[in-house]
């Protein structure tokens, strides 16, 4: 999954160029479009328990096909294309069932399945992991108790403009509404972290967007479909923030290019306020203190006077350009022999990184760190360059820590007192964002930035570090 979506944004554009841009997938029908999507669902079917979406409930996988699904509260109701020998799907809900029957039988519970039944697994926060066996069967319907999710009919929502009802059986409620005017809208405000939409859909479905909190999505509505279905998923969004909410779907008055109307078929509204473990996957980092000298290209550590062992820097991220190598490019490898003052340990200032911007992603565990970033002006480490005045050259540097500015135009020699001399800045009270402290260091001119060590640690062991801020 790492692999599969290292390339993808959060909008689900894909850059997979070395510099962050689309290359190959400036294509639309490029493989690497759909294949983030691929992969993440492939790694949800088969480890449902582990990536399957915590208090919410969907079918993870089957080995048949699934042809119709509705979602209700409590109740899910489903079909598969066939079902012959050995057909297993599996379910991860947020209820437990009492009844699951497969065209109209009832299913038992079952330790194995080596005949049709059901066996269940109970998950933390009170989800459920089903596994049922139905051979020759290809209708199921599942029900239970304590689903999380409220489900309100669309005789509660907010309707504006030219909606019409119609009653039929099939749908929630015995009604939905109906409306195929440009600018009519619904809109429902709700408390939870997800919600959905449901609806109709046929061959005169038409679009609508879908505003959440004002904002409207990405994506939008189509009601469209070559035969009528009710109680439809037409819009689904999670991972909001725990609050209040609001809603709101604007018909836009038309159709796709193959449908034979405008429609747009609105039902219900589902939404869930359960919580459960966000932070899974974290906590498992190192907690204590990290020593890296950038550029050093010794295979043994340092030890620095206090006893403290300092590793090579080998896992931070720099631009360089295609086919570049980013050690030559990028590392200041060859050991400066001058005098640096300003500290006991002048060692780890002897090498460095340099580069226009460059980052280093630290793993931690939770927790309070701070952050030494160590600096030092040895400018005949890089032959005397001078400027066009005939001055040394001197590094000015922007710091970001976890996407927040720290320092800018921060000049290192000035900072330090001249050059060849040692300078550390020190940032307290770091929260680790994703399981990590990002490091992120910028020139602010062409000049670009450097930085020769970095140490990150928890607050209780800072050592009496002087905390020194930006000005």
């Amino acid at each position: 999954m790492i692999m599969a979506t290292y390339d993808s944004r959060e909008n689900g554009v894909v850059c997979d160029g070395l510099l962050g841009h689309p290359v190959a997938t400036r294509e639309w029908s490029n493989l690497a479009h759909p294949w983030p999507l691929c992969q993440v669902m492939e790694a949800m079917a088969w480890t449902p328990a582990l990536f399957g979406p915590k208090r919410e409930s969907h079918i993870m996988r089957s080995t048949s096909v699934v042809n119709s699904v509705i979602y209700e509260r409590s109740r899910i109701e489903y079909c598969t294309f066939d079902a012959p020998h050995k057909t297993i799907d599996v379910l991860r809900l947020a209820f437990a069932p009492t009844s699951i029957k497969a065209d109209d039988v009832p299913l038992p519970r079952l330790y194995d399945l080596k005949k049709n039944g059901f066996s269940a697994m109970p998950l933390a926060e009170g989800d459920v992991l089903i596994k049922i066996r139905h051979d020759g069967a290809k209708h199921i319907v599942i029900t239970g108790d304590n689903d999380p999710q409220p489900q309100i009919d669309g005789s509660k929502l907010r309707f504006v403009g030219k909606w019409k009802p119609v009653k039929t059986p099939k749908a929630f409620g015995g009604t939905f509404q109906v409306c195929e005017s440009k600018g009519a809208h619904v809109g429902y405000s709700f408390k939870g972290n997800q919600v959905r939409v449901i609806g109709s859909v046929d061959s005169k479905g038409g679009l609508a967007d879908v505003y959440l909190d004002g904002v409207r999505q990405l994506t939008l509505i189509d009601c469209w479909n070559p035969s009528a279905r009710h109680r439809q998923l037409l819009y689904y969004k999670n991972g909001l923030a725990n609050k209040t909410h609001e809603i709101r779907i604007v018909v836009r008055g038309k159709g796709n290019l193959i449908s034979e109307g405008a429609n747009v078929y609105v039902d219900a509204i589902q939404y869930c306020d359960a919580e459960a473990d966000s932070n899974f996957g974290s906590g498992s980092g190192p907690t204590g203190t990290q020593r890296m000298i950038f550029g050093y290209p010794d295979r043994t550590d340092y030890i620095d006077s206090r006893g403290n062992a300092w590793r090579p820097a080998t896992e931070w991220v720099v631009r360089t350009g295609y086919g570049k190598d980013t050690v030559e490019k990028a590392w200041w490898t060859q050991r400066t022999s001058m005098y640096i003052g300003n500290t006991p340990d002048p060692e780890l200032y002897r090498y460095g990184a340099h580069g226009q911007e460059f980052w280093v992603n630290v793993t931690v565990g939770p927790g309070k760190y701070y952050a030494k970033m160590m600096f030092a002006e040895t400018p005949l480490h890089r032959f005397l360059e001078t400027n066009k005045d005939g001055g040394r050259i001197t590094h000015t540097v922007a710091l970001k820590i976890n996407g927040q500015e720290v320092a800018r135009n921060l000049d290192l020699a000035r900072a330090a007192g001249g050059i060849f001399k040692a300078f550390d800045m020190v940032i307290p009270d770091i929260t680790p964002k994703n399981g990590i402290i990002e490091v992120h260091v910028t020139g602010a001119d062409e000049r670009g930035a450097i930085l020769q060590a970095l140490e990150v640690g928890p607050m209780k062991d800072k050592e009496g570090a002087t905390f020194r801020l930006p000005q």
